[in-house]
C-alpha cells in the first residue's frame, strides 16, 4: 500500500485540525502520523523509504525552527511544508529543507491533496500486496 507521512514538532489544536483535513481528502494512500516531537527517529519513521512523501507542519516560529534542525534528514523525501501563517517561510526554509511544495493554511492548502495524489500515483508500490512483517 502506498503511504505518506506527516510530522510536526509539537502537538497542537492547529495540527489536529490539519491532520483531520488530510484524513478527509481523497488521497490514494495511507497517512502515517509520526509522533510529534520525535524528529525522524520514531518506530513509525522506520517505515519511511527514499522518495516517500513527507508533509511537515509548523504552526509557530518555534516549530519552524525545530523543523529547520531536521535539515539533511529530510533530503531524500518528497517534502511538502504546511504552515499556519505564510510569514513563517523564509529563504532559510528553502535552503535547509528544500520543500517541493509550500502551503499556508489560509492561502493555498487545497494545492496539497493533488500534489500528494500525483506523487503517490508515480511512486512505485514497493510492497505490491502484503505488507512486510
Amino acid at each position: 500500500m502506498k503511504r505518506y507521512f506527516l510530522y510536526t514538532p509539537r502537538d497542537s489544536e492547529a495540527f489536529r485540525r490539519f491532520e483531520e483535513y488530510l484524513r478527509n481528502q481523497p488521497i490514494p494512500g495511507r497517512l502515517i502520523n509520526l509522533p510529534p516531537g520525535t524528529g525522524l527517529t520514531s518506530t513509525q519513521s522506520l517505515e519511511m523509504r527514499s522518495n516517500d512523501p513527507l508533509v511537515l507542519f509548523a504552526a509557530t516560529a518555534g516549530e519552524m525552527d525545530e523543523l529547520l534542525k531536521l535539515g539533511e534528514e529530510c533530503g531524500s523525501y518528497k517534502l511538502a511544508l504546511v504552515v499556519n501563517d505564510s510569514r513563517l517561510v523564509s529563504p532559510e526554509v528553502h535552503r535547509r529543507l528544500t520543500p517541493r511544495l509550500i502551503c499556508a493554511i489560509a492561502a493555498n492548502i487545497d494545492d496539497l491533496p493533488p500534489y500528494l495524489a500525483k506523487i503517490l500515483h508515480h511512486n512505485p508500490d514497493i510492497f505490491q500486496g502484503d505488507e512486510p512483517c
